[in-house]
C-alpha cells in the first residue's frame, strides 16, 4: 500500500503537524509506505505566516505553490492506493484541483479539524472570498471514501455528505513533551499562543487584561505567535513563535488562556491551545465552546469562563494560589496523556487506513 498525503502546510503548520506528521512514525512501524507533499514549503510558510511578507510576495508564493502541486497531481495521482487530503487539495483555485484529483482511481481520505465550511469574519474581504471556496469541503466529502474529523460537531456535518466518518481529535505526541518546572516566583505569567488569524479572540479579554494588570503589579502577559492583538502595555510582551522553541515558550506560562467566540465557526475548533497548555502542566481558563467543555474539567484542571467577571475571577484565583496552579496543572497533564495522546489514537488511525484500502473502488 502507498499513500500520498496532500497537506496545505509543512511541519511548521500546527494542524498538519499534529494531524499528519505525528502519525508518520506509526505508519513506518506498520510498514505502510507514503509520500507527503505540502502546498507550502517550510521556507514559504515562514514568509507567509511568520514574517512580514508583502501582499505581492504572498501572491507569488501561492501561485508558485499552485503550479508545483498541479504538476504533482497531473503526473502522479494515479500511482497511489490512497490520497489523504488534509484540510483541502489546494487553498486557491480549489475547484480546478478537486475535479482532477477526485476523478482518480485512488481511494480518498479527507481529514479536517476546522469548520472551514462556515464563513467567518477573517474571510470577509473581496480578495479572500475570490480565492477561498467554502463549498469545497462538501464537494470533497461527497467524493471521499473516509472522512476523519476532529470533533463531534464536525462529524455531524460530515455525515451529511460522506458515508464513513470517524472522529480522531487533534492530539499531542506526549512522549516528547516535558512538564514545566514549578518555581514559586513573585512574577506570574498569563500566556496565550496562537496565529494571527486566532488573535482576534483576544479582544474578548482585552478589558480583562487591563483590570488584571491594574490589580496585580506582579502580572505579566505573554502573547506568542502574533502581534495582531492591538492592546499595548508595558507588561504585555509579544514573542515570535518558532517550532524548535514552542514548548519552551509554553513552559513559561503560569496560566494559559483560550478565549473563543460562541458561534458556529468556533464550535469546530478542537481545543488545541488548551491541550498544549495542559500537557506542560499549566492550568487553563477557557471559553466553554465546543470541545473545550470536554477537555477542560471545570474546577479540576482549569476553569470555564462565560462572561468577563468569570475571566477576571478565575484568573485572579490562580494568580493568588501557587499550589492550586500546580495541582490543576498536574491533573491537566495526566488528562491529556490518557485521553489526547497521539499514541492513544494511532491504532485507530492505522486500522481505518487499512480498512479503506481493502474496499473496492
Amino acid at each position: 500500500m502507498k499513500i500520498l498525503f496532500l497537506t496545505p502546510y509543512p511541519i511548521e503548520g500546527p494542524s498538519t503537524r499534529h494531524r499528519v506528521f505525528q502519525f508518520l512514525p506509526y505508519l513506518n512501524e506498520a510498514n505502510i509506505g507514503y509520500e507527503l507533499e505540502s502546498f507550502l514549503t517550510s521556507n514559504d510558510y515562514s514568509k507567509v505566516f511568520l514574517q512580514k511578507a508583502t501582499f505581492l510576495l504572498k501572491v507569488f508564493i501561492y501561485l508558485k505553490s499552485f503550479l508545483r502541486r498541479l504538476l504533482l497531481i497531473l503526473s502522479e495521482n494515479h500511482t497511489y492506493d490512497i490520497i489523504f487530503i488534509q484540510l483541502n487539495v489546494s487553498p486557491i483555485f480549489s475547484n480546478f484541483f478537486n475535479r482532477i484529483i477526485l476523478a482518480s482511481k485512488s481511494k480518498i481520505i479527507f481529514d479536517f479539524d476546522d469548520a472551514q465550511h462556515i464563513r467567518h469574519s477573517n474571510a470577509q474581504t473581496i480578495i479572500a472570498d475570490f480565492f477561498r471556496n467554502i463549498n469545497q469541503t462538501k464537494f470533497i466529502l461527497e467524493k471521499s471514501d473516509l472522512a476523519i474529523v476532529g470533533n463531534d460537531f464536525l462529524k455531524e456535518f460530515a455525515e451529511q455528505y460522506c458515508k464513513e466518518v470517524i472522529v480522531i481529535p487533534t492530539t499531542i505526541e506526549t512522549r516528547n513533551v516535558e512538564t514545566r518546572t514549578y518555581i514559586q516566583s513573585e512574577k506570574v505569567i498569563l500566556g496565550w499562543m496562537g496565529s494571527s488569524a486566532s488573535s482576534r479572540y483576544l479582544d474578548i479579554v482585552k478589558d480583562v487584561f487591563l483590570q488584571l494588570l491594574q490589580a496585580n503589579n506582579n502580572l505579566e502577559i505573554q502573547i506568542v505567535g502574533s502581534k495582531g492583538f492591538k492592546l499595548r502595555h508595558q507588561r504585555i510582551n509579544f514573542m515570535p513563535w518558532q517550532l524548535h522553541s514552542e514548548y519552551d515558550l509554553l513552559r513559561r506560562f503560569d496560566i494559559g488562556i483560550m478565549p473563543l467566540a460562541d458561534d458556529e465557526y468556533s464550535k469546530g475548533k478542537c481545543g488545541f491551545k488548551a491541550l498544549q497548555y495542559m500537557i506542560v502542566g499549566t492550568p487553563v481558563v477557557v471559553s466553554p465552546v465546543g470541545v473545550n467543555k470536554q477537555i477542560v474539567q471545570h474546577g479540576i484542571n482549569g476553569y470555564h469562563a462565560y462572561v468577563e467577571n468569570d475571566w477576571i475571577g478565575y484568573i485572579q484565583k490562580l494568580i493568588d494560589n501557587h499550589l492550586m496552579r500546580i495541582e490543576m496543572g498536574q491533573k491537566g497533564r495526566k488528562f491529556v496523556i490518557s485521553k489526547y495522546s497521539t499514541s492513544v489514537y494511532a491504532p485507530n488511525f492505522i486500522s481505518s487506513i487499512n480498512k479503506i484500502a481493502k474496499i473496492p473502488k
